[in-house]
Order: C-alpha cells, then sequence, then structure tokens
C-alpha cells in the first residue's frame, strides 16, 4: 500500500482498478493546464479530485472529500504534494497494468 499526504491528511492507494483508470482518464481529459496567476499562485483543485478520484474510485466521494480537505486543510497543501500523490497515483497504475498484463499472458499461455 502506497501513502502520500494531502494537507495534513495521510490517504492511502493500492493497485488501481480497470475502472477507475477509465475514470482518471476521462477527468484528465476533462482538465486544463493549470496557469499560475500574477501572484504565484495556482488552483490545483482539479488535480485534488483527481488524486482523490484514484483513492475512492467515486466520483461524489472524490468531490465530498475533496471540498472539506481544501475548506479544511487549504493553507497546508502544495504542489509538491500534489505531485508527490500524482507520482504514488502512476505507480498504482503501473502495477495494474502489469498484473493486467501477466494475467493475459497466463491465460494465453505464455
Amino acid at each position: 500500500m502506497r501513502t502520500f499526504l494531502l494537507g495534513r491528511k495521510q490517504f492511502c492507494i493500492s493497485s488501481i482498478t480497470l475502472a477507475a483508470i477509465d475514470k482518471l482518464i476521462a477527468k484528465m481529459k476533462s482538465m486544463k493546464k493549470p496557469e499560475i496567476d500574477e501572484n504565484g499562485q495556482t488552483d490545483i483543485g482539479d488535480t485534488i479530485h483527481l488524486v482523490l478520484l484514484a483513492v475512492y474510485e467515486d466520483e461524489d466521494k472524490a468531490f465530498r472529500v475533496g471540498k472539506e480537505l481544501i475548506e479544511e486543510d487549504y493553507e497546508f497543501i502544495t504542489l509538491d504534494q500534489a505531485q508527490k500523490a500524482i507520482e504514488v497515483i502512476y505507480e498504482s497504475v503501473k502495477e495494474t497494468i502489469q498484473k493486467t498484463e501477466s494475467f493475459a499472458k497466463a491465460i494465453l499461455g505464455k
């Protein structure tokens, strides 16, 4: 199980299901590249939602938890934390793909 922080809260994630990967792809297609404003700030709300969608695999729960997280921990959430969370998700997705490929090879007798 992999862990990461967002704000002051720790989240855990293991393998990601193929259904969750489909949801993540759909979410990423709807996202815009974050832009840095004149104060050096950027909105990472979509990124937080993407990360929580990977954790919970449920759009409504990811939105609800993300809203609570931003209300309670906004000042503690950093871009570094978001980047680390994306890296953790990447590793989990990679693991799921490797398991799927191993399963397919086993079925085909390779």
